[in-house]
């Protein structure tokens, strides 16, 4: 055994920290991938001090006189999951979440929300997704107010509203079909989340 899986295991933080501040990063980063379970130790806060020196040790610095100073982070080990196996392992295993979530949760964030490399993985995926789907949830939300402003209008419009029988109303149709299946689809949205939430529980986790 390294003498840092000894100190970890017998709960001696500040060895802890001191030794990963003398061993190399990558050293360090490879004691948690499939071997030790890194949740354990973020959820012990007794070891939170070592639990930080563990998430300096997924940054690397870098400095040149032309660009300044660098990070290069490690995002891989940062999206594993309890046990650090990565996304593209197929043992992977994202029910409990992955480190980035778990360390995200209002019980934990204060404590590890703010360290860098978390914030940094959390703005990348804000560029690369978060900011795409906003804009798409904005734009379907705005195609569906449409919809049904259409729908609405037209049928008070008319003398009976349940009768289809022209090109306007066979439209009208259409515009309540689909504002009823995104209404649908945001009720099922709702539920799934709450489920999630809530109880714990991932209703799309036996559907296939």
């Amino acid at each position: 055994k390294l003498a840092l899986d000894v100190a970890l295991d017998n709960k001696l933080t500040v060895m802890s920290v001191a030794l990963m501040e003398a061993m190399p990063n990558e050293e360090v980063r490879n004691l948690f991938v499939g071997k030790r379970i890194f949740s354990d130790l973020i959820n012990d806060f007794t070891m939170k001090d070592a639990a930080h020196a563990v998430l300096d040790r997924y940054l690397d610095s870098w400095e040149t006189e032309e660009e300044g100073r660098g990070y290069e982070i490690f995002y891989h080990g940062l999206e594993s999951d309890d046990r650090g196996r990565f996304p593209g392992d197929g043992s992977f295993n994202g029910e409990k979440g992955v480190f980035t979530q778990i360390m995200t949760k209002p019980s934990l964030y204060d404590e590890y929300g703010h360290e860098r490399a978390v914030r940094m993985l959390l703005n990348l995926k804000w560029t690369l997704y978060g900011e795409k789907m906003l804009l798409f949830s904005t734009l379907a939300f705005f195609i569906f107010m449409l919809l049904l402003t259409f729908a609405t209008i037209d049928a008070v419009d008319q003398f009976d509203p349940t009768t289809y029988d022209d090109a306007e109303s066979y439209i009208r149709a259409i515009c309540e079909v689909l504002s009823l299946v995104v209404i649908v689809g945001s009720l099922l949205s709702e539920i799934v989340d709450i489920s999630r939430a809530v109880f714990k529980w991932n209703p799309l986790a036996y559907c296939g």
